[in-house]
């Protein structure tokens, strides 16, 4: 009976390992500055982390090896600074599996954070403020919050009176 050679799954389990930790390590603040920011480069870094799911795998593979290659944008610097090539080594299969996984690994993570909210960190903010610690926020910020909170709060009053007729509307003379 022939031996079997392991040496591939032994790889394999190797590639997903890394490969996991490091998508924990950049996907997750991504995918909740992605859930949670205003900024406008966030179409910019959606449309760049879904390029995998958009292009061909034969494209994708093509690109890498052009990006990884020792002419390449990425593979120069790593082989002035390390000697060694990207193309066809461990580094190198771990940076182009993250780069493939990436959309599976982001946009899921920032759906997520995107249906908790922002409840659990304004509730966390709620607790640290009942052990006595005070608010991070500046006094002058709080004093803006609670003036446009009494605005909006005499706002609605005022419809709810108009509503109900019982709000005496100043005579035009």
């Amino acid at each position: 009976m022939p031996e079997l050679e392991l040496g591939p799954v032994w790889l394999s389990l190797q590639l997903a390992t890394v490969t996991v930790i490091v998508l924990l390590v950049v996907a997750t603040p991504l995918a909740w500055w992605l859930a949670f920011t205003g900024s406008r480069a966030r179409t910019v870094v959606e449309a760049v982390v879904a390029m995998p799911l958009v292009l061909p795998p034969t494209v994708l593979g093509f690109y890498l090896l052009v990006l990884l290659g020792p002419a390449g944008f990425i593979g120069a610097p790593w082989l002035s600074i390390t000697d060694t090539t990207l193309t066809f080594s461990f580094a190198g299969l771990v940076l182009a599996s993250v780069i493939y996984s990436f959309p599976f690994t982001i946009q899921p993570l920032q759906a997520a954070f995107e249906s908790v909210g922002r409840a659990p960190l304004e509730g966390g903010v709620q607790l640290r403020r009942r052990r006595g610690r005070p608010h991070p926020a500046p006094a002058a910020a709080r004093h803006r919050l609670d003036e446009q909170r009494e605005a909006q709060l005499g706002r609605r009053r005022d419809e709810l009176l108009d509503l109900c007729g019982r709000r005496r509307r100043p005579e035009h003379r």
